[in-house]
């Protein structure tokens, strides 16, 4: 029963030691049979995203430009902190997979602290360019919100594009 255990104990190292070789440049992850799972979010999705966030941003901000300037300066802050939120989201889940089981939680929660971090200082940025009229808070707010639309929109149109998962010969 001892052996088991130490060899149970010696697999699981093991996986943890291939699964941080797997974050490392130029090493890939190897579907060797095991257990572990190893996480990595599609590069191709990822800048798709960010593209699309950054170019609905600047639409957003050009058509709120001609209403009023601090509206789309609103809109730009806050969806550049959108798209830098969703960044720490995409490292945050690269970094997991090379973190034993007991300190995921507190991964998790520490990018997910200094994203509310972020949107919290690009929130009182745009108060800041308009404190009377609160129209640039309202426009900042409405940028996250585009940084989300785009990060749903883009992940339904990349599932759709790509087909099913797991429909393979090998899954």
């Amino acid at each position: 029963m001892r052996n088991a255990t130490r060899d149970l104990e010696l697999l699981e190292t093991r996986d943890y030691v291939r699964a941080a070789n797997c974050g490392k440049k130029g090493a890939r992850p190897v579907d060797d049979g095991s257990a572990k799972f190893h996480a990595r979010p599609a590069a191709g999705l990822v800048r798709a995203v960010m593209a699309t966030t950054l170019l609905a941003v600047i639409v957003g901000s050009a058509v709120a430009w001609s209403w009023d300037p601090a509206i789309a300066k609103g809109i730009a802050v806050g969806g550049v902190a959108g798209a830098v939120g969703f960044a720490l989201m995409t490292r945050a889940a690269r970094t997991l997979t090379a973190v034993p089981k007991a300190e995921i939680s507190y991964r998790v929660y520490r990018w997910t602290f200094a994203r509310a971090m972020l949107y919290a200082i690009a929130l009182l940025f745009a108060y800041q360019v308009d404190p009377n009229g609160r129209n640039a808070l309202l426009g900042a707010a409405g940028g996250l919100l585009i940084a989300r639309a785009a990060v749903l929109g883009t992940g339904i149109v990349w599932w759709r594009w790509r087909g099913p998962v797991g429909t393979g010969p090998n899954s």
